[in-house]
């Protein structure tokens, strides 16, 4: 007993010397050297299992913004390049079929909803399986990785993947081509992991993945049924979503730094249609909360939803955020200078004041609008991104005014690329159309830059 009571003493003081001399040993990574981590390192001595051991992987500290760190290997791995388990979203068990029959939580031809974002939740198989200090990555986790890394296709142990690469410390992950699971076949090629975002309609329900092919790298979705193979990791601290960016403006308003659902001015943030607050599957009239299908027509929520209910950024944010009037982009307009460009591997406009010279960067990632074909049971055709890459869609909160039916259209900031600006100037001479106002269908899925005055 006494031997053992100095073995621990004397290990403790050992941890605290060496952590006074910059030396780390901050095993859990809380960003604090305590008695919890000379007791996991003790546990590995004697040959004991922690919560949350990786089974031969490490957290990588890949110095993203966040603070995130992500897992060397993929669940079920116990090296970067085996493939590991593959999952259907929110299930925690490994089952030999997938499809749309075997998946828990489809029953009566109905999904079930689990929530748009299930990390650290009982459907959270990293948390359930590592416990609470690991969980999957979420979407705006999966686009932080995608923004400040440089990928490249390459081959570990005689197994192609993707390796991500530090743009701030050189660290690296290597995600390998597991690909996905449907049936019971595995279509590899693509390096997937799975993130704990999602979006459900009672008939479809999709989750977006993380995906790597050397060429075609970005955040996707795919059916929830479908096997995926999932890379955890943890946060040591929650996103930071928002900075107020002061552009001068006459009116005092600040614009936001993101979109809604963005850790960054890189990424798309959420889809949403005209006052909803919740991203969805289907963006059409079918699925608009504010359409009356029986009587063909759409419900009148207000002329100006700023700050309301239905105002998407005053919702999710708070305070004084919300989403900007006609007039504010107008403004936007007029006090600002665009350049077409590029951010961390990411196309958009710079918006750069004329007046103080700070900036804003609206990336342009499309918006989602979805076809049905009547002549097929009302069959989706189409869902998808319009434009992604040459067009930005920014919600304004006002209704068009200008239009021919203001019920059915709300204004929009449209960001184009300098191809279709190009193109536009030639047909129509003495307009400017980098950035422009335009008009979008009310029931249309498209991204929200807040704005904030005090």
């Amino acid at each position: 007993m006494k031997k053992s009571f100095l073995f621990f003493v004397f290990l403790w003081m050992g941890f605290m010397g060496a952590s006074a001399q910059g030396y780390t040993y901050d095993v859990n990574h809380d960003n604090n050297v305590s008695v919890t981590d000379v007791m996991l390192v003790v546990n590995k001595i004697l040959g004991k299992n922690n919560p949350g051991d990786v089974g031969g992987g490490e957290a990588v500290d890949l110095g993203l913004p966040s603070g995130t760190l992500w897992s060397s290997v993929n669940i079920g791995a116990s090296r970067p390049e085996e493939f590991g388990h593959y999952y259907a979203w929110g299930e925690t068990e490994v089952k030999s079929t997938y499809n749309q029959s075997s998946y828990k939580y489809y029953n009566n031809y109905r999904y079930e909803d689990i929530g748009s974002d299930i990390s650290g939740t009982q459907y959270d198989v990293a948390t359930v399986l590592w416990g609470e200090d690991w969980c999957m990555p979420s979407k705006q986790q999966a686009e932080e990785l995608l923004n400040n890394c440089t990928l490249s296709w390459t081959t570990e142990n005689g197994v192609q993947g993707c390796k991500f690469t530090s743009k701030t410390n050189g660290k690296s992950i290597f995600i390998p081509e597991a690909g996905y699971k449907r049936g019971t076949n595995t279509y590899k090629g693509y390096a997937y992991v799975m993130t704990s975002t999602g979006i459900y309609s009672s008939s479809n329900a999709a989750f977006y993945s993380l995906g790597c092919n050397g060429s075609n790298n970005s955040c996707e979705t795919g059916p929830v049924y479908d096997g995926t193979p999932v890379r955890p990791v943890r946060a040591r601290q929650k996103l930071e979503y928002h900075e107020a960016i002061d552009l001068g403006l006459p009116s005092g308003t600040k614009w936001a730094s993101c979109n809604v659902g963005a850790s960054s001015p890189e990424e798309s943030g959420g889809y949403y249609a005209w006052g909803e607050t919740e991203e969805k599957w289907e963006y059409t009239d079918k699925t608009y909360m504010y359409y009356d299908a029986q009587n063909e027509k759409y419900i009148q929520i207000g002329n100006d939803i700023s700050g309301t209910q239905y105002d998407v950024a005053h919702v999710k944010w708070g305070g004084n955020w919300r989403m900007p009037t006609e007039a504010d982009i107008d403004e936007l307009l007029q006090n600002t200078t665009s350049i077409w460009t590029t951010q961390n591997g990411v196309t958009g406009r710079m918006m750069i004041s004329k007046i103080n010279f700070n900036r804003i960067f609206l990336p342009v990632n499309g918006c989602y609008e979805s076809v049905y074909d009547e002549n097929f049971n009302g069959a989706l055709i189409y869902r998808g991104l319009c434009w992604k890459s040459v067009n930005g869609y920014y919600w304004s909160s006002t209704y068009a005014s200008t239009a021919a039916d203001p019920s059915l259209t709300a204004t929009e900031l449209n960001v184009f690329s300098d191809f279709f600006e190009a193109l536009y100037n030639l047909m129509y001479s003495g307009y400017q159309w980098d950035c422009r106002k335009a008009n979008k269908n009310r029931s249309s899925g498209l991204n929200v830059r807040p704005v904030y005055k005090e």
